[in-house]
């Protein structure tokens, strides 16, 4: 969709006066890329589950965080090459802006170890509990390695992420 709105717009600039009846009908598209982002968030934030429960619905969250981290790359390594004046650099950042899906899975990963592990130790109130709360914590990392990160690519390297 994003690609087709690039098109176009391109396109309405050897129109001028069609640009912006162009992209109030191509909004849409914002719209409908903001709520697949929540969406993709919503289940990140379910990610231990979602490993558990529907696996292939990971993978797929996956392969669309590779996709639209390959496209980022390309619109970067597009900028560098055409040595584009700042103008030309925000235009084409108003018809692509990058989602940054991957900072943002990790960023969720993340919140939720710390979840878990903030909420496991503030209820320990002995040595014992807060020794179960690590062991706990352990077999949840444990669980991770074995279930989650089979779901990622190796180069995302997700278990030194997860561990820092």
């Amino acid at each position: 969709m994003e690609n087709f709105r690039a098109s176009v717009l391109d396109e309405s600039e050897k129109h001028p006066e069609l640009t912006e009846t162009f992209a109030k009908y191509l909004s849409v598209i914002d719209e409908v890329s903001v709520k697949f982002t929540q969406i993709v968030n919503k289940h990140l934030e379910q990610i231990y589950r979602l490993a558990e429960d529907e696996p292939t619905r990971l993978v797929r969250i996956v392969r669309i965080i590779e996709r639209e981290e390959k496209r980022e790359k390309m619109m970067e390594e597009a900028e560098k090459a055409d040595r584009l004046s700042e103008v030309e650099k925000k235009k084409r950042h108003a018809i692509y802006k990058p989602k940054e899906y991957k900072r943002n899975c990790f960023k969720k990963i993340d919140e939720w170890v710390r979840n878990e592990f903030d909420s496991s130790l503030k209820e320990a109130k002995s040595f014992e509990e807060v020794l179960k709360a690590l062991a706990d914590l352990i077999e949840d990392l444990e669980y991770i390695e074995r279930e989650v990160i089979p779901c990622f690519p190796r180069e995302y390297e997700n278990m030194k992420i997860l561990t820092k």
